[in-house]
Order: C-alpha cells, then sequence, then structure tokens
C-alpha cells in the first residue's frame, strides 16, 4: 500500500463516498490520520488511519484487498462499509479479529433539549467544578494516565481552538473528568468522555458531556458520538442522541484466544 499525500487525497474520495465519519472526512480534508491505497492516481482499494482506527474501502473481490487486510497492525479497531469486506475479514483474517458491535448516532442537532442538558450540568454534586479546557488543562490532560487520548490528537492549542473545544471537572484540586474531541473535521467533533472511576456512578460524565453539548450549539459544531459498549450507548440516549444504526466492527489481535473468545 501507498502512503496517499495530500494533494492526492481526492482521488480516493470517491471510494469513500456516502460514508459519514468524522475519521473519514478529517483525513479526507487534510487534518488528522493518513490515506493508503494500492494506486495513488487510480485506486482500487484504500484505507484510513487515525487514532487506533482503520476504515476501509474499495473492491473487495481484488487481489489488493486481500493484501491490504493481511497486512493490518495489531490494535487497530477496522470498520467497514460493505458485506463483501466482511466475508473477506471472516475468510482471511478471522484467527486475527475480535468482533464486536458499535452504535452509530444521528448527526442532528434538533434532537437536543437545552433546558435538560442546563439541568444536568446544574445537578453536578458540591464540590465538583466544571472547567473549559485552556491552554494549561491542554498541555496537562494528556500527562494524565486516564485522560492521554485528551488533547494529545492536536498539534497546538491554537489548532484546539480552532477546530475543537472541551471540559474538564476537578475535584479537590485534581482532574477527574474531561470531555473533548477525539477527532474533527470541519464543523464535527467526536466527542469522547472519560471519568476517573472512584467518581464515576454520579452524574460527573453527564454533567461535563452536557456542557460540552450546549458549547457545541452555541458555535453551530455537531457533537458526533458513537459508542462501543452499553454504559456509552446509555449515556448518549440520556442526553438526547437517537440510534442511527448498528455495525459489527473488528479489533486486529494477535491470537483470539488472548481475548478469551
Amino acid at each position: 500500500m501507498i502512503a496517499i499525500q495530500k494533494e492526492k487525497l481526492d482521488n480516493i474520495a470517491p471510494l469513500f463516498a456516502n460514508w459519514d465519519e468524522v475519521i473519514i472526512k478529517s483525513c479526507l480534508q487534510g487534518h488528522m490520520g493518513q490515506a493508503y491505497a494500492d494506486n495513488e492516481d487510480e485506486p482500487t482499494v484504500a484505507k484510513i488511519e487515525c487514532l487506533g482506527f482503520c476504515f476501509i474501502a474499495g473492491d473487495a473481490d481484488s487481489p489488493q484487498a486481500t493484501e491490504l487486510m493481511i497486512h493490518l497492525e495489531e490494535g487497530l479497531e477496522m470498520q467497514l462499509n460493505s458485506e463483501a469486506w466482511h466475508n473477506l475479514v471472516r475468510k482471511e483474517i478471522s484467527n486475527k479479529t475480535y468482533e464486536f458491535k458499535r452504535y452509530k448516532f444521528k448527526k442532528d442537532l434538533s434532537f437536543f433539549d437545552k433546558n435538560r442538558l442546563d439541568a444536568y450540568v446544574r445537578k453536578l454534586p458540591e464540590g465538583y467544578e466544571i472547567m473549559p479546557i485552556d491552554e494549561k488543562l491542554f498541555h496537562e490532560l494528556p500527562k494524565q494516565e486516564w485522560a492521554d487520548c485528551h488533547c494529545s490528537q492536536f498539534s497546538s492549542f491554537d489548532e484546539f481552538q480552532l477546530y475543537g473545544l472541551g471540559y474538564i471537572v476537578m475535584f479537590d484540586g485534581e482532574l477527574i473528568c474531561a470531555s473533548s474531541p477525539y477527532a474533527y473535521c470541519e464543523g464535527i467533533i467526536d466527542v469522547q468522555i472519560d471519568t476517573v472511576e472512584e467518581h464515576r456512578q454520579k452524574g460527573i460524565a453527564t454533567a461535563c458531556s452536557a456542557q460540552l453539548i450546549l458549547s457545541c450549539l452555541d458555535r453551530g459544531i455537531l457533537p458526533y458520538w458513537s459508542a462501543d459498549c452499553d454504559e456509552s450507548r446509555h449515556l448518549a440516549e440520556k442526553l438526547g442522541y437517537q440510534i442511527e444504526s448498528e455495525c459489527i466492527c473488528y479489533e486486529i489481535i494477535p491470537n483470539k484466544a488472548s481475548f478469551g473468545v
């Protein structure tokens, strides 16, 4: 596979047409991630890799598709957009994949009730404080083991201010929750939320996420959400999101037995 340079991204864009994913759009817009294809001018298969995700598109029946599939790196979450690609995964690398379900939510700002979201913010328990991510917090969050995916994908605080926004929750002088973009493209962020374990089940993540969504609405940014577990799904629905679809995804692993599957 050939790494596709920014000036050639338009050549692979048709392979990802009608695939409405933030990471895909971000890569094709030249912001985040790296694209690869079998040919930079007339590609038949391509993949986009970014932040541990891999999106694969093109002709799943071509020899190049099999080559692409068997050389995927371990640890990636792979997402596909056709049954032909799913069949190829099960044929070629079923012994190297862990299959799971991801919930995709509708991209529609009209579902959100600002009063309801504001009520969640105001229900933050006593002793906790929500704060916007400023430049100091931008550099501090990636140093936290539980929050190392927050802000680290932005090259600078200026880039974060231009394309993203986020909030943290403090308790007794400590960072204990963060909600920020995992990825972004023009006009959309992909929301992520993390809370230190001992502070969970208190409405902290709900309040922090609600504050982020409210700020997105004020700025005309669509806060996209997808979930790979029931906890994330339930939180999204509580905040007002509505499920659009469920899809099968795969994690590339060295040996299925190591997952106890």
